[in-house]
């Protein structure tokens, strides 16, 4: 598959956290050997890091996740999908949290403007971090599983999937 120029970060500016939408999905990539668990179908989330690196639908499809910052495409690695919301609402899953303790934060890369990393507002245990990633399993997506290839069709419904994603958060922005 060829690079999308659409991932370039060609001057942008990062865009704040706010701008990221509840309802908005952050794609990340597993290594099939190591991230994925075949048993479940699932990512591995044990390992899922506190500094976890995305891709933001209003700026990527899923299977542009598969391509590293040196612009290659892993064919093999599986993609999942977390709502935002997913993330930022971890505390309302665990007693062990009272208020919120990680957001997103918009990171463009100059080959990837999408990309997007998790940020926490205090110094998290081992415990709570394992915590945390376990939240993710609730409303976890798959759009593409190890190896999996996508028809042309369904990439084309994708980018206009996130180009309506994108306009959306814009008349959003605008009328608040």
């Amino acid at each position: 598959m060829k690079f999308p120029s659409l991932l370039l970060q060609n001057d942008r500016e990062k865009i704040f956290s706010e701008g990221i939408r509840n309802w908005n999905y952050l794609y990340t990539r597993h290594k099939p050997s190591s991230d994925w668990n075949p048993d479940e179908d699932l990512p591995d989330f044990t390992k899922i890091k506190i500094d976890q690196s995305f891709n933001w639908c209003n700026f990527s499809i899923p299977i542009w996740t598969r391509f590293n910052n040196e612009k290659k495409y892993l064919s093999d690695y599986a993609v999942a999908g977390f709502k935002a919301k997913t993330i930022r609402e971890e505390h309302l899953k665990s007693e062990m949290f009272d208020s919120k303790v990680i957001d997103i934060e918009h990171k463009p890369l100059s080959t990837n403007y999408s990309h997007c990393e998790l940020f926490t507002f205090k110094k998290l245990s081992k415990t709570e971090k394992r915590k945390i990633r376990m939240t993710f399993r609730h409303k976890c997506i798959i759009p593409l599983k190890p190896n999996e290839k996508q028809a042309k069709l369904h990439i084309f419904i994708d980018i206009i999937v996130m180009y309506t994603r994108r306009l959306l958060s814009k008349n959003i922005n605008l009328s608040t």
